[in-house]
C-alpha cells in the first residue's frame, strides 16, 4: 500500500459526528440479518431474493442493464452463472478477513471481480456498484460500499494517482485504496477506526453537505 503516495484532507470531526446517525440503519440490518441467514450462493431463491431486494433497495437494480432480454431472463441467467460458481465464492466469502494490507484487500478485490464477471456477462454491464453492495451485506466487515456519490467524496477527500491494477475491477481497486488510505488517516488523528458502514456513512453525508 505505502507505494501509493497521496494528500488527504480529512473532514472535520464534527462531521464524522454528523455522519453516524443513518435513518436507514433499521432497513440495513434486515438485510445484513438476510444475508447472514441464507449465506449461500448454491440456493437458487436465495441468491434471487438477496439480489432483488438489495438491489433495489441500493438504486443499483440488476434489471437496469444493457441486455436486451426480459428482466426474468436476465436473473434467470446471473442466478445460473453464480450457482455455477456457488460453493467457490461461499468459500471464498468465509475466508476472508477485513481489509488491512494488500493481501486482505486482494483477497476481497478477487471475489468482487467474480461477481462483476457474472453481471457483465449477464447484464452486459459492470454493475461494480452492486457487486460491491451485495457482497458488503454478506461481509460488512470486509466490503466498502461504491457508488457515484461516495466514490465523488473519496476523490475530494484522497488526492492521488493510484497504480493500475488490472487483475482486479480497476474502479473498485481504485476506490479500497483509498478508502482505506482516508480510514488510515482518521484513526491516526482522531483515534476513530471506521468500519466499511462508516465510511459509507460519511462519504454519503460529505456528498449531502457539498450538494
Amino acid at each position: 500500500m505505502n507505494r501509493h503516495r497521496f494528500r488527504i484532507i480529512l473532514p472535520k470531526e464534527e462531521d464524522l459526528a454528523k455522519s453516524e446517525y443513518n435513518i436507514e440503519e433499521l432497513g440495513n440490518e434486515v438485510l445484513y440479518d438476510m444475508c447472514e441467514k441464507y449465506k449461500s450462493h448454491t440456493v437458487r431463491e436465495q441468491i434471487y431474493s438477496k439480489l432483488w431486494l438489495i438491489g433495489r433497495s441500493y438504486s443499483a437494480a440488476l434489471e437496469r442493464n444493457k441486455s436486451e432480454e426480459k428482466t426474468e431472463d436476465i436473473f434467470r441467467k446471473t442466478i445460473d452463472e453464480l450457482i455455477k460458481i456457488g460453493s467457490c465464492i461461499d468459500d471464498k466469502i468465509q475466508k476472508l478477513q477485513p481489509i488491512v494490507d494488500d493481501d486482505t484487500m486482494y483477497a476481497a478485490l478477487d471475489v468482487h471481480k467474480d461477481i462483476v464477471d457474472v453481471f457483465s456477462k449477464t447484464t452486459k454491464m459492470e454493475k461494480r456498484s452492486l457487486a460491491s453492495k451485495y457482497l458488503h451485506f454478506h461481509r460488512r466487515d470486509v466490503f466498502y460500499i461504491y457508488d457515484g456519490y461516495a466514490n465523488s467524496s473519496l476523490m475530494d477527500c484522497v488526492k492521488g494517482s493510484v497504480f493500475a491494477n488490472n487483475k482486479y475491477d480497476s474502479t473498485y481497486f481504485k476506490f479500497c485504496i483509498k478508502a482505506l488510505a482516508l480510514k488510515t488517516g482518521i484513526r491516526e488523528k482522531y483515534g476513530k477506526d471506521l468500519s466499511p458502514r462508516e465510511t459509507d456513512n460519511l462519504l454519503i453525508y460529505l456528498h449531502k453537505s457539498k450538494a
